[in-house]
């Protein structure tokens, strides 16, 4: 994520062309010819899907910034409050 994290955010890098995630795995000292074709196999592309079903279908566990700044008067919005351990 400490190289990730700036391309994306704070140079605008698109990760999604393959060149440039080349030249980002490289900078992180990974061997980016295994991760670019390992992303292209099934059992990775099946291992996202489900992470991103359990993701989706997670109960809520983050509150939105607005929900944030209302929790500190006593609000946390919507029938909703934060708990963070259930």
């Amino acid at each position: 994520m400490g190289v990730v994290y700036p391309a994306m955010f704070i140079h605008g890098l698109n990760l999604s062309e393959i060149n440039v995630m080349g030249e980002l795995l490289t900078e992180a000292g990974l061997d980016a010819s295994r991760y670019l074709e390992a992303i292209t196999t099934d059992e990775v592309k099946n291992l996202l899907r489900k992470r991103e079903r359990e993701v989706l279908l997670a109960p809520q566990r983050f509150l939105s910034v607005r929900q944030c700044i209302l929790a500190k008067t006593g609000y946390v919005g919507l029938n909703r409050t934060f708990l963070p351990n259930n």
